[in-house]
């Protein structure tokens, strides 16, 4: 074919303008195959069954992506159902990409079915469950078949027991049985939880013994009681006496900091905390028995050498064990500081005890941090107030859903996600349009269409006409700009 020089198509063809036309195609490629990248969600809908029944509302599906929990499904909710009854079915979304399994539990116990290839699309899937029986470790009461998950003193697992026993580390405890947890605790199992006791002495052998007394002094034995004392050289009215409790102690004092401020100078000032009991003749601070309001943690004698009338405020930090709050039932929120006072018509006191302003600073994996201001000092005891009549508290960062458990609020601006407490979401998934099922489709498994699925950043999608398209255009644009830059020469 004939090319004149300075045409549409020698310049088309000249080294340069075929060089820039390939970057633009290549970086129009790039863009193209980069946009719609990254996790798109499955879904898995069915039945399920737990020891054969199809009774089954309120239990909890778990999906996990390759051992990891992905997501979470509560069965009968979370969809519209359009075949009359599907209180025993569940709805779930897992995102997931290519080459990855998705296995499942129902109520913390793995079901009878197979891992899944993850893919996206629907799966039907029916599951099958049967409970766990005693001595099985678990997660939820409904995932044994005495229905009950008994949480260890530890907070380190749950087994499946008898409603009225205990578990710790597998072994199973009746109820009135009991086991040492420390060389000074002793946990006694009643009615089902978890109960701890701080020997004067010792424990040993699943009992509290008295220790006996060295030297030369006669007499009854002396009890093992930790005590603390802390010197501050100088407090004043803009800097209190602050006595911090070394680590070797906190665990039995369960006191982290006392902060004393004054109302005068105070010199060389002493600070003593001291493991104590219950004052003699004392009414309890809060009841404790099996229907009581809640339970008493631990009591503390804290004393100084500062008289009264020159303490302004006293600030207390102390901690509580996950466990014992666990073990006993007891509402995070509801934990509190007592101060005593032998003078029972004081204002604001009842049977002796007043319940200080107390403040939750933080928590760990293991203990929950609190701290209390009281007018002065005397014996004090930590107390928590039980949580819901039948319900243990949340072991979680939240509950919302779960019928075991009464949960916890999660703060402005966020929300109960897959037990986490996630930043609330300003994006409205879009509503998903319901399938047609077709009459083997509904012996086998319904069609439900999700009202509000969890929130899935979903990949951008573009028909690849399109997609051809623009490049074309741009490679025009290109050719008419050169075009343009560099005139044919008559």
């Amino acid at each position: 074919m004939d090319i004149k020089k300075g045409s549409f198509l020698s310049l088309f063809f000249q080294k340069r303008v075929l060089i820039v036309v390939f970057l633009v195609f290549a970086l129009s490629v790039s863009v193209v195959s980069a946009v719609g990248t990254g996790d798109i969600p499955g879904r898995w809908d069915g039945t399920v069954t737990i020891d054969e029944s199809n009774l089954t509302s309120t239990a909890v599906v778990d999906a996990y992506l390759d051992g990891t929990l992905a997501s979470s499904a509560t069965v009968g909710s979370g969809f519209t159902c359009e075949i009359g009854n599907c209180s025993n079915y569940y709805l779930i979304h897992v995102a997931g990409s290519n080459g990855t399994n998705v296995t499942f539990k129902v109520n913390g116990v793995n079901v009878s079915q197979s891992a899944q290839a993850w893919s996206a699309s629907r799966h039907p899937l029916n599951l099958n469950m049967t409970t766990l029986a005693a001595g099985n470790a678990c997660s939820y009461n409904r995932g044994c078949n005495s229905s009950y998950c008994s949480s260890d003193f530890d907070g380190a697992g749950a087994w499946c027991v008898a409603s009225t026993s205990c578990a710790h580390d597998s072994t199973t405890y009746t109820n009135t049985q009991t086991v040492c947890s420390s060389t000074t605790v002793l946990q006694t199992c009643s009615s089902g939880t978890w109960s701890s006791t701080t020997c004067t002495g010792s424990c040993s052998a699943g009992a509290c013994v008295s220790t006996g007394s060295s030297g030369t002094s006669s007499g009854g034995g002396a009890s093992s009681v930790v005590s603390e004392t802390k010197t501050i050289t100088q407090a004043t009215e803009t800097a209190p006496a602050t006595a911090v409790i070394s680590e070797a102690n906190r665990d039995e004092l369960k006191i982290q900091e006392v902060s004393i401020a004054v109302t005068t100078t105070q010199t060389n000032v002493q600070v003593i905390v001291k493991e104590s009991s219950k004052p003699a003749g004392a009414a309890d601070p809060v009841t404790t028995t099996s229907s009581g309001a809640g339970n008493n943690y631990k009591y503390i004698d804290i004393s100084s050498n500062i008289q009264s009338s020159n303490i302004k405020n006293v600030k207390i930090k102390f901690e509580v064990a996950k466990s014992w709050i666990t073990a006993n039932n007891i509402d995070q929120s509801k934990i509190y500081l007592m101060r005593y006072s032998a003078n029972s018509q004081q204002a604001g006191y009842n049977n002796g005890w007043a319940k200080l302003g107390t403040t939750k600073l933080s928590e760990n994996s293991t203990h929950v941090f609190y701290e209390a201001e009281s007018p002065g000092l005397s014996t004090f005891a930590i107390t928590g107030e039980k949580a819901a009549t039948g319900k243990l508290a949340c072991i979680f960062d939240c509950c919302a859903g779960e019928a075991d458990y009464t949960d916890k609020a999660c703060g402005t601006g966020y929300e109960c996600k897959e037990r986490k407490c996630a930043a609330i979401s300003s994006t409205i998934p879009p509503t998903t349009i319901p399938e047609t099922p077709t009459p083997s489709q509904q012996s086998e498994s319904p069609v439900i269409a999700p009202e509000a699925p969890a929130p899935v950043e979903k990949p951008l999608k573009i028909p690849m006409e399109y997609v051809y398209g623009v490049i074309f255009i741009i490679i025009l644009a290109v050719l008419a700009w050169w075009y343009y830059k560099h005139p044919t020469k008559k």
